[in-house]
């Protein structure tokens, strides 16, 4: 009699549990599709460049995580980054973002890159 109870018992709590996991996986909000995660050193007087295949929009955010100032320039607005500073932009279509680090150490950033709809290309280059 009394395996039969606790029998009933671990059912209902496999029951409740397996209940527990499928609601919480479905109701799941942050799950994030076509993100790129970036994080790059970006050497001393150098500017890392961002941009789509496909010329379309996306969005970026990001944190300057050296102890150097960097710049983002895009071709409406050039912004200083302190260290540690966060930044979130959107690039529009035809157009790119430049991390820009002209100081005489490297500096490092953290970027994720989301809504875009195609491969996202990067380089670097030397400041001139």
């Amino acid at each position: 009699m009394k395996s039969v109870a606790i029998l009933k018992s671990v059912k209902l709590m496999a029951c409740l549990t397996l209940t527990l996991l499928l609601t919480n996986c479905a109701t799941k909000k942050d799950i994030e599709v076509n993100v790129l995660q970036i994080n790059k050193i970006i050497p001393k007087n150098n500017v890392f460049i961002i941009s789509t295949e496909d010329n379309q929009p996306f969005s970026i955010r990001g944190k300057n995580v050296s102890s150097q100032l960097i710049v983002l320039e895009t071709p409406s607005s050039k912004i200083t980054l302190e260290p540690k500073q966060d930044f979130d932009l959107v690039i529009p279509a035809n157009s790119n973002i430049k991390v820009k680090n002209s100081s005489d150490k490297d500096a490092r950033v953290n970027m994720r890159i989301k809504d875009h709809t195609s491969k996202i290309i990067s380089s670097l280059e030397e400041i001139k």
